[in-house]
């Protein structure tokens, strides 16, 4: 049995409106991801296909991420895996070319959707189809952003997300580095967004 979950997913919700997010929704999602990346973390768990499809929009307008079909269990943190998985949009360059690859590689799929939320595209690919040519411009093509995007510390958290060398990627020291970000101590609630989340007292940027 699975929980059944009332309400939709974001990608629905992220196409419905056909924008960018504002900052304090995007802070709201990429914070609630954050939250269950740390929960993961704890059981040395990777999910490998973070996408906006796998992640449920509840009536109450908190997230559930679903889908663990691909999901593996490593034995500690240090351990590798090697199979090729995921949604080529949204799957780190290590996994595409098929080198071990461990927990960082949730870190680069957040980094995928916070670019999505605040720029409405998709960074690598986005006008791609064939899965060889996503996973060509995922391993090779430079971040850019749009010209209309000037979210400073969301552009930091992004690159620092995006990074191709996975030592240097941000959350390769564990999660609070990311949740330490100065994107997250600024906005609606400031350093208290992850406990606001936690309590579910935050204020959700669309109900369904």
């Amino acid at each position: 049995l699975t929980e059944y979950v009332q309400g939709n997913d974001l990608y629905c919700i992220l196409r419905r409106f056909s924008r960018a997010l504002d900052k304090d929704q995007a802070q709201f999602y990429a914070g609630s991801l954050l939250l269950v990346l740390e929960e993961l973390r704890l059981h040395n768990i990777l999910h490998r296909d973070l996408k906006p499809e796998n992640i449920m929009v509840d009536q109450n307008g908190y997230i559930k991420v679903v889908d663990f079909g691909i999901a593996k269990m490593l034995a500690d943190e240090t351990t590798a895996t090697y199979t090729i998985v995921g949604t080529p949009h949204y799957t780190a360059p290590e996994v595409l070319i098929g080198r071990g690859y461990g927990l960082g590689v949730d870190n680069w799929s957040l980094g995928i959707l916070m670019f999505e939320f605040l720029c409405a595209c998709l960074p690598f690919g986005d006008i791609l189809d064939e899965p060889a040519d996503i996973c060509k411009a995922v391993c090779k093509d430079p971040l850019e952003f749009p010209q209309f995007f000037k979210d400073r510390d969301g552009g930091r958290l992004i690159v620092g997300l995006l990074r191709r060398k996975r030592a240097a990627r941000l959350g390769a020291r564990g999660l609070e580095e990311i949740k330490a970000a100065p994107f997250f101590q600024t906005g609606q609630y400031g350093a208290a967004l992850f406990d606001r989340i936690q309590s579910r007292s935050a204020k959700p940027p669309f109900l369904c």
